[in-house]
């Protein structure tokens, strides 16, 4: 019994491993690839199965790696799939772990993504990232640069995915999707993005600086400089403590420039900046000190000292009459 039990535990193909060409997902119509790579390498025989039923699928091996092409995707076609093979001596293989294929919908509605409490956070901190669609929902997927990382199983039509003890590895441009509450992996296409930012308050604080000066008149020019010492970074300006990283400066290494022309009351305020190295694009810099710019109406301010100019003129010449 126990020569049977080593002869067929031998006697069987070790699995072969399997995967989908994109893990995000193919659009309704288009071409799914799904590759089956033996162990065995050449010389063998592959058969696709769809929920452990086989399927016709077209098909092309090159060494050991078959490639299975479904062609005109529909809804039916999102399902989960296993492969296996048999040698030249008719043994059957053990079958694969299973892959699921997810088919996008362009025709469902899109989640809505938010963070909380903000787009930015420090070091140490806590993010909720909510996901929300309204409609049968089944289980959401967090993207981080449109790759799933994470799934959840929503509570009714609100997703909520948790990042604990933030790092700068967290920062990133995040979007969600949910699959479809149904009996096929139906997937819908993507959230808009949003950009979580990591604020680093270990980095060296960048210095501002104006030029000419820090007074400027009414239509005037102003050049805005953002200096950091520690390699090439890009800048951002932020007026009145903004965090917002919506107005970029044009970055030459390590020193940032905006240079701003006719200049009006609106220009008027506190200005600071940051910076995000090149290698390490959503961790930002703590912002510099302020720096405060002064607008002025030269013409009203030349007005009132011809006023006073002549006022102390006819002064003058009132005393030198009574002399």
């Amino acid at each position: 019994m126990s020569a049977f039990l080593i002869m067929f535990c031998c006697d069987r193909l070790r699995p072969p491993s399997i995967s989908v060409n994109t893990s995000r997902g193919i659009v309704l119509g288009g071409t799914a690839t799904i590759l089956c790579h033996s162990p065995k390498g050449d010389g063998v025989h592959f058969y696709l199965k769809k929920d452990g039923q086989n399927v016709n699928a077209d098909s092309k091996v090159d060494r050991g790696i078959a490639t299975f092409s479904l062609r005109s995707v529909s809804r039916e076609h999102g399902r989960t799939y296993a492969c296996y093979y048999n040698d030249t001596n008719q043994r059957q293989s053990q079958h694969s772990d299973p892959v699921e294929l997810l088919v996008i919908d362009p025709d469902l509605p899109r989640p809505n993504i938010s963070l909380s409490p903000g787009k930015m956070a420090f070091p140490g901190s806590n993010i909720t990232i909510q996901c929300r669609v309204k409609g049968p929902s089944d289980t959401f997927y967090l993207h981080n640069a449109g790759v799933p990382i994470k799934s959840v199983v929503p509570d009714k039509d609100v997703a909520l995915f948790y990042i604990t003890n933030v790092s700068s590895d967290h920062g990133g441009i995040y979007s969600c999707s949910y699959k479809l509450r149904s009996n096929f992996s139906v997937l819908s296409e993507t959230s808009d993005i949003v950009t979580f930012l990591v604020l680093d308050p270990s980095l060296p604080r960048p210095t501002i600086s104006f030029s000419p000066s820090e007074s400027v008149a009414l239509g005037g020019r102003i050049n805005i400089l953002c200096e950091s010492l520690d390699g090439k970074a890009n800048f951002f300006l932020h007026k009145d403590g903004a965090s917002a990283a919506d107005w970029p400066m044009k970055s030459n290494w390590d020193v940032g420039q905006v240079s701003i022309n006719n200049i009006s009351w609106e220009h008027q305020g506190n200005y600071s900046c940051s910076y995000v190295f090149v290698k390490r694009p959503f961790v930002f810099s703590v912002h510099s000190d302020p720096l405060e710019l002064l607008v002025s109406d030269y013409t009203y301010i030349n007005i009132i000292r011809f006023v006073i100019g002549g006022l102390i003129l006819l002064l003058l010449l009132t005393i030198w009459d009574c002399r």
